[in-house]
């Protein structure tokens, strides 16, 4: 079972919604663990790193944002955001924050465990990578391989997706890849995303690879031609 043992953390104040996660994910063999607090979400990531966090946008006192915005200073645990708004603006914050995904409730059990584990396989892909996957020059070093990057000396951190992202365009370096074949590469055929979503990548990625993120060198492209991985040219 690929679930077997994943440790899952559920962050929500909602003890209902905690308990029908907990029922969809340990029917499957996974070790879930709740609590209803931000502030207590934060706390178990640190103490003992799961495989995935759900979580939470609307909680008191620390909200699911912030929580996310703390965990991604220290740890590239996947993490999906729950939430009850399914507009663009709530999905860009989600994203903006650091979250590997969102679902909105009320969700489909099944669409909740495949979304799920496409990110935890992003997540656990990486030491497989067996194609040419380390890329230096002066500013940029990347290294998909170990699941590093650096650029300008400065070591950067990534979440699974966006690893992903990077990872596609790296292995196909020259070639302008549309919006729809990243979807695709992503979620495959019925977990299809939406283009803003990619949008969204691209500009965190730039804000974290390029010198200048105005002017990318590297990640090349614009939402109604494609995107493309580039070598700098000496």
């Amino acid at each position: 079972m690929i679930w077997q043992d994943r440790e899952i953390l559920v962050v929500d104040d909602e003890p209902s919604m905690c308990r029908l996660v907990a029922t969809i994910f340990e029917k499957q063999g996974a070790i879930v663990n709740s609590t209803f607090t931000g502030e207590g979400g934060l706390r178990s990531v640190q103490e003992s790193e799961p495989d995935l966090v759900l979580l939470d946008i609307l909680m008191p006192s620390m909200d699911g944002l912030e929580v996310c915005r703390r965990i991604r200073e220290f740890s590239s645990v996947p993490i999906i955001m729950l939430t009850a708004v399914g507009r663009d603006s709530q999905l860009v914050r989600c994203l903006y924050a650091g979250a590997d995904d969102y679902v909105t409730k009320p969700f489909k059990p099944d669409v909740l465990k495949a979304r799920s584990w496409a990110v935890i396989r992003r997540a656990n892909a990486w030491p497989e990578v067996k194609e040419v996957s380390t890329y230096r020059d002066g500013y940029l070093q990347i290294d998909l391989e170990r699941k590093k990057v650096t650029a300008g000396s400065l070591p950067v951190q990534l979440t699974a997706t966006e690893y992903e992202v990077l990872s596609y365009l790296y292995q196909n370096t020259g070639h302008m890849s549309n919006v729809n074949e990243i979807l695709k590469h992503l979620w495959g055929d019925g977990l299809a995303g939406s283009p803003e979503e990619i949008r969204i990548y691209i500009w965190h990625l730039r804000q974290q690879l390029e010198p200048d993120p105005q002017e990318p060198k590297y990640i090349v492209g614009e939402d109604d031609i494609g995107y493309a991985f580039q070598v700098k040219k000496t």
